[in-house]
């Protein structure tokens, strides 16, 4: 990309000709530099042209340096301890970091020497290159700091860009560091508020704030260094394959010192330390280092599924249901709920569902199976109620769901953001009023603190078992617990057929991406999912990414029918419609449409050979329904007819962003070796937090075993 235009823009004080710098040092009040600029400018034998170098007042003067020295220490964290530092240059760089996420911090920063007193408000401007999945973007962070002169800047630890995304030539990192005169301060003191000290925060998604927050801050930075006393500006390349003035890219603190240009080939750091806690650098008899420099440290960026933690319940009614619930929390800590398991063993809880005909209407049927390390294996029949008009139901309860994520109340009239999460969650209580009979409510009793996998393997095509909410006051202590698919690993199946895949290779994976159909609306994060397989296949060595060019009907054919593929994806646009569910279908780039009725014969004998994860990433996918035999769907589809490994899709629609969201957050987790379980509970944790009233959390329907995983 182009030198951004500020980089361009911006002078330093020993760049500007004679004259200009005369100005400046008078306006800073650097009295003995300019009364020997102007001895100089007096003298006719040098007249304009001379270098302001060979001054002697300014030649060894720190503020008035050009070239750099990069040092780096392999410690990122604030230690109390003398780390020795190394030319940069020599380090090895990590290759493990393209593609991913890292946080830049600025967390050191002396003015051994600046123009203009003792005391000084500098303006720091830093840029970088973002690589989103659409596109490449510039951006921009700001920050200002006082600081006195010879000192180290105090508690600096200062985010500058939080998950920025390393590319696969490494990170060109800019930064300038400017002197504001007092004229200019008013600019930049809303810099210091605590909003603007935490960084630029980068979501996986480009975002308009972004663009918008770093256009502001690329004009503060033209403004003022247009006006007050730039004092250094520098590109620090940090690369894969170094060559000239960068440096390899690994995790750790990189030391930039702005020392005199003619001594940048010879430079040393042999018996220079850095000492992070403070910021010093210091020689061996521990006097400080005579340059100004800064400190930029390189973390990773804590990835959802690498941070892992329990989400808060929401809002409880009363005091003991609170403390029943931290105490829960307390007692189901999220290092026994990740810890790992071998691929495949039992699920902790499996509830089998049926369905009978009775009397003229269907029953549901339970059978409830776990261990108790006291009593050893339960194995719980138990009846469960009668239906009215299942079909009904289900076609009532997922309009309003998607409705309730329009934001619509009962008469799709327009509600409240804050209502939203409440009536979702009566819902939730609701289904566990209705569908849980007095037997299966003290069996939840029993085991809501004992169990982390759930297996829920049924024969009806009707409940969203995710949006199950427990709420329970008959009896001590009371309930008030989160979503099933919140609270649980909770993966589904469906009933007779071949069991779910403990574990999945992958030798080759697909995209089918069709976000841009003519007469549809875009859905501009389908591409970053194809991205985003794509990077996946890059990280692991012998996978190929077997994605076809396009997504028609021909290309899904080729890619089924060749086999040898262990993960399918699709993102683009699908619809069901319960009542014709062996039409399930997905919609293609060229606007064909192809169905579940589609996956039979030679096809679905294919896939059962490779019985890969198959993904669809389109609205209302994981919807089934009655068929003339059984049930129907995408689900049925691909899992009995096809006896595909897993199979995930959204029950109802899913709003573009947050669908992509999961899908990031779900496969990071399982290229991390995490099974389907936590994956999956990983998502949607991480998805209710971008939007905590929104479903689309427990929209994903993920037929898969708990404890399965993929294998690359």
């Amino acid at each position: 990309m182009p030198t951004p235009q500020w980089f361009e823009e911006l002078t330093v004080l020993a760049d500007l000709p004679p004259r200009q710098l005369l100005k400046q040092l008078r306006d800073l009040d650097e009295t003995a530099a300019a009364r020997a600029l102007e001895l100089r400018l007096a003298d006719p034998e040098h007249g304009y042209t001379f270098d302001c170098g060979e001054i002697a007042e300014l030649a060894e003067t720190p503020w008035y340096q050009s070239g750099q020295a990069v040092g780096y220490v392999a410690v990122a964290e604030p230690v109390d301890d003398l780390v020795a530092i190394r030319p940069a240059a020599q380090i090895a760089a990590d290759a493990g970091l393209v593609r991913r996420r890292v946080n830049i911090d600025l967390t050191a920063f002396r003015a051994a020497k600046y123009p203009g007193g003792e005391a000084h408000r500098v303006l720091f401007h830093f840029d970088a290159v973002q690589q989103w999945p659409d596109g490449e973007e510039y951006l921009h962070f700001s920050t200002s700091r006082r600081v006195r002169q010879g000192e180290p800047a105090p508690d600096l630890a200062q985010p500058i860009f939080a998950g920025l995304t390393v590319g696969p030539r490494g990170l060109d990192l800019r930064y300038a560091a400017i002197k504001v005169k007092q004229t200019d301060q008013a600019f930049v003191e809303f810099l210091e508020a605590d909003v603007y000290r935490s960084g630029l925060r980068l979501l996986s998604l480009r975002q308009p704030v972004t663009a918008l927050y770093s256009r502001m801050a690329e004009e503060l930075t033209r403004k003022i260094g247009g006006s007050s006393a730039p004092i250094a500006k520098r590109l620090l390349g940090l690369d894969f394959n170094p060559r000239g003035t960068s440096a390899p890219l690994a995790l750790g603190t990189y030391l930039a010192a702005q020392i005199p240009e003619a001594r940048e080939l010879r430079w040393s750091w042999e018996g220079w330390r850095f000492h992070p806690a403070s910021g010093r650098i210091v020689d061996e008899a521990e006097e400080a280092f005579p340059y100004n420099y800064l400190a930029l440290s390189v973390h990773r960026y804590p990835e959802p599924w690498e941070t892992v933690r329990a989400p808060r319940l929401h809002a409880p009614r009363t005091a003991e249901v609170a403390a029943a619930n931290t105490a829960e929390q307390r007692a189901s800590t999220a290092s026994a709920a990740f810890a790992p398991v071998p691929a495949g063993a039992p699920a902790d809880l499996e509830i089998e569902v049926g369905v009978r005909p009775e009397d003229g209407r269907l029953r549901l049927t339970y059978v409830v199976t776990w261990a108790d390390e006291t009593h050893g294996m339960h194995k719980l029949p138990i009846r469960g109620p009668l239906l009215n008009r299942p079909d009904q139901f289900h076609a009532d309860l997922f309009e309003e769901l998607e409705n309730l994520n329009r934001g619509l109340g009962d008469a799709e009239e327009m509600i409240l953001a804050e209502e939203v999460g409440p009536r979702l969650g009566k819902w939730g209580q609701r289904l566990y009023r209705i569908l849980f009979p007095a037997e299966l409510k003290a069996a939840y009793r029993k085991f809501r603190n004992r169990v982390t996998t759930v297996q829920i393997t049924a024969a009806e095509p009707w409940i969203p078992w995710e949006l199950v909410k427990p709420w329970d006051e008959s009896e001590e202590p009371p309930i008030d617990d989160d979503f099933l698919g919140m609270k649980f690993q909770l993966t589904r199946w469906l009933s007779g057929g071949t069991p779910p895949a403990r574990e999945i290779p992958v030798q080759a994976l697909a995209c089918l991406e069709a976000g841009r159909v003519a007469g549809r609306k875009a859905l501009p994060h389908a591409p970053a999912e194809r991205t985003l397989l794509a990077e996946l296949a890059l990280r692991r060595p012998g996978v190929r990414d077997a994605s076809p060019p396009q997504a028609t009907r021909q290309a899904i054919g080729q890619l089924l029918g060749a086999g040898g593929v262990g993960l399918v994806h699709f993102a683009g646009h699908g619809d069901c419609d319960p009542g014709r569910a062996h039409k399930a279908a997905i919609t293609l780039i060229d606007g064909s449409s192809f169905a579940a009725d589609q996956i039979e014969g030679e096809l679905a004998a294919r896939v059962a050979k490779d019985r890969p994860l198959i993904f669809f990433n389109a609205c209302r996918g994981g919807r089934q329904g009655l068929a003339l035999t059984g049930i129907d769907g995408w689900a049925p589809a691909w899992v009995r007819v096809a006896r595909c490994g897993a199979f995930l899709a959204p029950q109802w629609a899913v709003r573009d962003e947050l669908a992509y969201e999961f899908v990031r957050v779900f496969y990071g987790a399982l290229d991390q070796g995490l099974s389907f379980g936590p994956a999956t509970q990983l998502a949607r944790w991480h998805v209710r937090g971008l939007d905590p009233g929104n479903s689309a959390a427990l929209a994903y329907a993920v037929f898969a075993h708990p404890h399965g995983r993929l294998s690359f």
